[in-house]
């Protein structure tokens, strides 16, 4: 009920839920954080490792339907890493050859 006493329609109802999320979004998140860390406190080694299993499971999926983005993303890295160590290289022997012409 509203304030003033009439009933929100589900749609209403549904964009207030997602306007306190909204808000209240930090809080939320910290609220999860503390429940994943009692559950995980409280859970047997068994489903611990049944936890871990599912998580890996989840991992392969992602990696096997994003193959090529991850490949392009870590051969830009790799790329990237090279030119800095380029770039550093280079500033070196600039530095180097400048002291020589002092």
């Amino acid at each position: 009920m509203t304030e003033s006493g009439i009933l929100k329609t589900p749609q209403k109802k549904l964009e207030a839920r997602k306007q306190y999320y909204i808000r209240n979004h930090e809080q939320e998140k910290s609220r999860a954080r503390a429940r994943a860390q009692q559950k995980r406190k409280d859970e047997t080694p068994q489903e611990a490792e049944t936890r871990k299993a599912r998580h890996r499971e989840a991992a392969s999926r992602y990696r096997k339907a994003n193959r090529a983005q991850l490949r392009i993303n870590e051969w830009q890295r790799r790329k990237r890493i090279k030119l800095q160590k380029e770039i550093e290289a280079d500033e070196e022997e600039f530095q180097r050859l400048w002291a020589l012409e002092d």
